[in-house]
């Protein structure tokens, strides 16, 4: 499960709450490892200067290469380290299945994305995920028989979906939704309070 220490292990199922004790295992470590994964990393360029074209030569124009790390700034060393260190923790979080289907991603930021992108899917994956929320949602009553505890954890795993898909519902219509669907046996209870 992780700890302190070790983070969370992720299973291919339980990608979401993976993600969130993820983010909140990197911040506990270092708050800026989210800043660094979601920006990706800042390779530092320098010009190198070109030359005026002569009889001979061709114009050469300036232009940009990768700094060499010996003379990287401070600052510059601070952020190579914690991308380093992101780096570090995604891989240790993912199993050998999966680091497999990931491990052409060479920084935090490749690794973060590309297992939004197999996990969470494309934005059509998406909408199909809160369309079977909603149709959950709106088909939700209570079954024969069920007690009245199993119908409100089974409703409270629903709305949980609702919110992990940022569907939002207010709470009068949460309760009434609930109310209106519970088995005859618990309306009366309910009507009465």
């Amino acid at each position: 499960m992780g700890s302190q220490s070790k983070p969370p292990v992720l299973m291919a199922n339980e990608y979401q709450q993976w993600k969130t004790r993820m983010i909140q295992f990197l911040n506990h470590k270092n708050r800026e490892f989210m800043t660094v994964i979601i920006e990706g990393p800042k390779t530092p360029m320098i010009t190198v200067k070109g030359q005026p074209a002569t009889d001979s030569s061709p114009e050469i124009p300036d232009r940009e290469i990768p700094k060499p790390v010996q003379f990287f700034t401070e600052k510059q060393k601070e952020q190579l380290k914690l991308e380093e260190e992101a780096l570090i923790y995604l891989t240790m979080a993912i199993p050998n299945d999966i680091y497999n289907r990931v491990d052409s991603q060479s920084t935090a930021k490749g690794i973060w994305d590309e297992l939004a992108r197999q996990f969470e899917g494309s934005e059509a994956s998406i909408q199909a995920k809160q369309n079977l929320c909603i149709n959950a949602y709106e088909g939700f009553h209570a079954k024969e028989g069920e007690l009245i505890l199993d119908t409100y954890n089974r409703y409270n795993i629903i709305l949980n979906d609702l919110r992990r898909n940022n569907i939002a519902k207010s709470a009068s219509e949460i309760n009434y939704k609930f109310i209106k669907n519970l088995n005859p046996e618990w309306k009366n209870f309910a009507i009465n309070l």
